[in-house]
């Protein structure tokens, strides 16, 4: 499986990182080539579907019970098609990304915090996805998480379009 790295400006070879903080994506794409992903109002985020991989739990069952807490969707994940690797200050955050399919649809149950934030799924063309990651990038301040964040979504976006050929 690739693994994709972004580096930011406090990066140095042999560094010592406290934290990795593993996660996974859900790479979901509908038969008009439209991707599934999630935004927020106050901040504005968008990202695919997803989340923190919880301690002793497996890849599928964290897609699982992310893309039915926050999409209200039972999903199959199919394949690990890549990760990213975010190297950021003093933590490292590593994504795998799964490609999953729709089973059926369930009841969602959003933290306060994702209430609060206003998230929603949305369907979006991939060009489309890759193009409000990388506005989202430029918007936000260099160095900042909401910056890095987007930055690796646009990456994601763009190996998804690579091996989709879309």
């Amino acid at each position: 499986m690739k693994v994709y790295e972004i580096k930011d400006a406090y990066y140095r070879a042999g560094k010592e990182y406290g934290e990795i903080r593993k996660a996974v994506r859900a790479v979901i794409i509908d038969k008009e080539g439209n991707v599934l992903a999630e935004e927020t109002k106050k901040p504005y985020v968008f990202m695919l579907p997803g989340g923190k991989l919880e301690d002793g739990e497996s890849v599928s069952d964290c897609i699982i019970r992310e893309c039915a807490e926050e999409c209200g969707l039972v999903v199959e994940p199919k394949e690990e098609l890549f990760a990213i690797k975010e190297y950021y200050k003093d933590k490292i955050f590593y994504s795998t990304y799964v490609k999953c399919a729709i089973k059926c649809e369930c009841i969602k149950a959003l933290t306060d915090n994702e209430n609060k934030l206003g998230l929603n799924c949305v369907w979006r063309g991939l060009s489309e996805a890759e193009k409000t990651a990388v506005k989202l990038e430029k918007f936000y301040s260099s160095g900042s998480e909401l910056e890095g964040m987007h930055r690796r979504e646009r990456t994601a976006l763009g190996a998804i379009k690579e091996i989709f050929k879309a």
